[in-house]
């Protein structure tokens, strides 16, 4: 159980860890995406999500939310708060402005911790800019549910746990594929989201190998 980490002690950690990048991206990258990058190479938008830590049930947590469904390339799917960058504000500002438009979280809540490698999602021709944040209790979250369907929140722990990590299929250009995820009883976690999901999760591993050893040394 991930427990007494505070701010400071995420900002140590990821200004000391080299981000691993497409390292920790391919590990959960579908076998599509290659092809995909070769038909869309240019990206033509730039967006900005917030992958949010804070303790739920006195245990680091992270929130997901499920897009509605809209019929677009990401519709109904799991994700990070985020959305398009406008021209007179920077990707953080972005991050910021996109998360209380969608759950209704005041940036003044969220304690900024460090920048995530950038990712480009071929089927919509977005370069996503991920930043990670903190703070010890969320507020009652409030959805707009006009772009968001529902929020999960799970302990960065399970993430960890082997049967967690599996494979689903998806159905895209009328084409099934098998494609690696995370799997949260029936929510499954998938592309882009979880490729970034993994970068964060490789940078927060050593927390995780200190409490068990902790965890061992006590019992």
């Amino acid at each position: 159980m991930l427990t007494n980490i505070d701010e400071h002690t995420l900002k140590a950690l990821f200004s000391s860890s080299e981000l691993p990048g497409w390292n920790a991206h391919h590990f959960l990258s579908p076998t599509f995406r290659d092809e995909q990058l070769k038909i869309n190479a240019q990206h033509k938008f730039e967006a900005a999500v917030g992958i949010i830590l804070f303790y739920h049930h006195h245990e680091l947590s992270v929130l997901f939310i499920q897009r509605t469904k809209d019929n677009g390339p990401h519709s109904g799917q799991i994700a990070f708060p985020g959305g398009t960058k406008e021209n007179n504000e920077t990707l953080l500002q972005a991050a910021y402005r996109e998360i209380e438009e969608e759950i209704g979280i005041h940036p003044s809540i969220l304690h900024y911790i460090a920048p995530l490698s950038s990712l480009y999602i071929p089927v919509s021709r977005f370069m996503v800019y991920p930043f990670v944040f903190f703070c010890n209790h969320l507020p009652p979250i409030q959805p707009n549910k006009s772009e968001v369907e529902t929020t999960f929140v799970y302990p960065v722990r399970v993430f960890f746990e082997k049967e967690h990590i599996s494979s689903t299929t998806i159905f895209l250009n009328q084409k099934e594929y098998q494609v690696p995820c995370f799997l949260m009883d029936e929510t499954i976690i998938w592309g882009a989201t979880s490729m970034i999901w993994n970068e964060c999760l490789s940078i927060l591993k050593p927390l995780i190998n200190e409490q068990n050893q902790s965890t061992r040394s006590t019992t």
